[in-house]
């Protein structure tokens, strides 16, 4: 990079973008487009609930900051520019490219980091009943232990009997379950008969919500094992170009 290295130009962009004066940016037909997609991805992440409210509430914000994201790079793409000698007006328009570079930094990279975090911080004392009545009524069990609900409620996996027995307890005084006598504190319990039948427009959704959910991260899986499979392939290839490079400059060296 020119005048200083990467430190001195990256300032040199700052200074560019803070010096700029403020105005409104529109998205060209095409970048229109993408903001439509990216506002309808968003819509379908706003209803899962795997991860409490918070993590509807999280993205429900991300319609707003994909518009700033879009801004960013609009900006800093001319004022790098600049530094490099081939000034350009930005301009106050949003183009396509830039508005599809915005949607994969959401989709691939922010969404994501959103669901490592709200998975991981589940478990707040009003999220996990929820967790807990969502796995009890899609669930064809009638008796359930400790095991089965650390197994298949993630914000209970790791946690001990005790602190599972403290949960579970919520919906044993709603009436959903009840316990088998015979330890200290309860461990094993049995669904109320009719619970389900009772609720069965709320388990057929449910369900569906489930599977939903389950669609959404397999895809998400699938895209980022052929991302992976693209990036080795690419990376074999320069390594076999680099070897035949080599083995070329070594045929036609003097001996």
């Amino acid at each position: 990079m020119p005048g200083g290295g990467y430190v001195s130009s990256y300032a040199q962009a700052i200074r560019l973008l803070y010096e700029r004066p403020a105005a409104s940016y529109v998205f060209d037909n095409a970048a229109l487009v993408i903001a439509e997609r990216v506002r309808d991805t968003i819509e379908e992440w706003k209803i899962v609930d795997q991860w409490g409210a918070g993590f509807a509430q999280w993205v429900g914000k991300l319609d707003g900051l994909f518009g700033t994201i879009c801004v960013a790079l609009h900006l800093s793409g001319a004022a790098f520019d600049s530094i490099l000698g081939a000034a350009r007006d930005a301009g106050l328009t949003i183009s396509e490219e830039t508005a599809l570079k915005a949607e994969r930094i959401i989709e691939e990279f922010i969404i994501p980091s959103g669901v490592c975090f709200y998975s991981s911080m589940i478990g707040g004392f009003q999220d996990i009943p929820l967790a807990l009545a969502s796995f009890i009524l899609t669930s064809t069990k009638d008796r359930f232990v400790i095991s089965d609900f650390t197994i298949g409620v993630r914000a209970l996996r790791g946690l001990d009997a005790f602190t599972v027995s403290k949960h579970v307890s919520v919906l044993n005084a709603g009436g959903w379950l009840t316990e088998e006598k015979g330890n200290r504190h309860a461990t094993s319990w049995i669904v109320t008969p009719g619970l389900r039948q009772y609720f069965t427009e709320r388990r057929e959704r449910e369900r569906a919500r489930k599977g939903a959910i389950q669609e959404k991260i397999m895809a998400a899986g699938k895209e980022r094992r052929q991302q992976n499979e693209v990036g080795r392939g690419l990376q074999h290839d320069a390594h076999v170009s680099a070897f035949n490079a080599a083995s070329f400059k070594n045929a036609e060296a003097p001996f």
